[in-house]
């Protein structure tokens, strides 16, 4: 299994049926917590009372991003259901809708501290995961350099670059940590799961190993359980009891 949760598939069976089941749940999860995220915003956004309390300056701007996410997010849902795509290509565009929604609602709620940022940050730790090697590398620098294209646009509007550039690099260099760490964690989860995967072959090796000495020893050998019933007899054992 690699790190982006795929098994390493036989020569002429598809990539795509090389993919654990575990993986394809982890997807689904991960779309639906989008698509959660989306819904809670827009809650947020429909029932507060006054806009400007949640940081939403830009209400309509915020709004209609919030909308397009949930169903992209909706849309990703569906594609897991019915089974279309490939696994790592909808994987990848999940994550690239998550760094240009994300990215824009963070600077449409008018505060460069805002902490939508923050679930750009979850996002592509949870993604780390599940893509493993320089892929996660790429779209953390994906990820900053949006940002901080988003930082220029919105200064030259409103002001404060200081404030918006060291908001982008901050998050810019969250992603990039998290995408280490999570990479790292990918391996060593690949590492112990090969492990365990050899270990078990090996015990099953072992005792088919042991079942050939017992079947083919002139010996005869009984195996009997605690309640006294026999449980394995080799073909010796069974030439001496006449059966």
């Amino acid at each position: 299994m690699s790190a982006d949760g795929r098994h390493a598939a036989p020569q002429g069976e598809p990539a795509e049926a090389a993919t654990s089941a575990a993986s394809w749940r982890a997807l689904r999860f991960f779309n639906a917590y989008r698509l959660t995220i989306a819904a809670l915003l827009l809650s947020a956004h429909a029932f507060s009372e006054d806009f400007g309390r949640l940081g939403l300056p830009r209400a309509d701007q915020f709004m209609l991003i919030t909308t397009g996410y949930g169903l992209a997010a909706f849309v990703l849902l569906m594609l897991d259901e019915l089974r279309l795509g490939g696994y790592a290509l909808r994987l990848q565009l999940g994550l690239g809708i998550d760094l240009v929604a994300l990215g824009l609602l963070g600077f449409a709620s008018g505060a460069a501290h805002d902490n939508i940022h923050i679930l750009l940050v979850v996002n592509v730790a949870y993604a780390s995961l599940l893509l493993g090697g320089r892929e996660s590398l790429a779209f953390a620098a994906l990820g900053s350099v949006w940002l901080l294209l988003l930082a220029g646009f919105h200064a030259r509007a409103d002001g404060r670059a200081d404030v918006l550039f060291t908001h982008a690099g901050v998050i810019g260099m969250a992603l990039f940590a998290v995408a280490i760490l999570a990479r790292n964690l990918a391996y060593r989860l690949e590492a112990s799961q090969q492990l365990a995967e050899q270990r078990g072959l090996d015990l099953a090796n072992e005792t088919q190993i042991n079942r050939l000495i017992l079947e083919r020893t002139d010996e005869g050998v009984l195996i009997v359980d605690g309640d006294d019933f026999a449980r394995h007899a080799n073909r010796a054992a069974l030439r001496l009891l006449h059966c």
